[in-house]
């Protein structure tokens, strides 16, 4: 039981510094001045990813951070690791939660951006036929 209720804990922080990690991202994202956000929100998700490496929503937070950071610190392969990850646990527990279609999208986008046009509109269309509201 101790041991349950210690993962429970970190998860709950993992979420928390993962959450917060996005909140430094948007900030960033709306002004883009504010260069101390974005290496706070790398910092946030890596902690989060040390607390809860096999956790899907931290996977997917930790993948778009990857994902939309300038150049020198974001890294698009990493993020299609990422977000590969995270689905792929999310399989595993059966979840299918609000983030599970938005992550199979991330997927085909980081092919579009890494140049796998294939891949991009096979997984694109695959996602968008399973969760139609998707392609709004």
């Amino acid at each position: 039981y101790e041991q349950l209720e210690e993962q429970r804990k970190d998860l709950g922080e993992a979420h928390f510094l993962a959450y917060l990690s996005a909140a430094n991202a948007y900030t960033l994202d709306l002004h883009p001045t504010q260069l101390l956000a974005g290496l706070r929100a790398m910092q946030l998700s890596k902690k989060a990813l040390q607390l809860a490496p096999n956790d899907p929503l931290t996977l997917s937070v930790r993948g778009h951070i990857m994902f939309y950071a300038p150049s020198p610190l974001g890294d698009k392969r990493q993020a299609l690791d990422l977000y590969t990850r995270a689905c792929n646990r999310y399989d595993e527990l059966g979840v299918r939660d609000e983030v599970y279609p938005v992550c199979k999208l991330n997927i085909a986008i980081c092919y579009r951006y890494l140049g796998d046009k294939a891949r991009y509109k096979q997984l694109y269309q695959e996602t968008i036929s399973e969760y139609p509201y998707l392609e709004q």
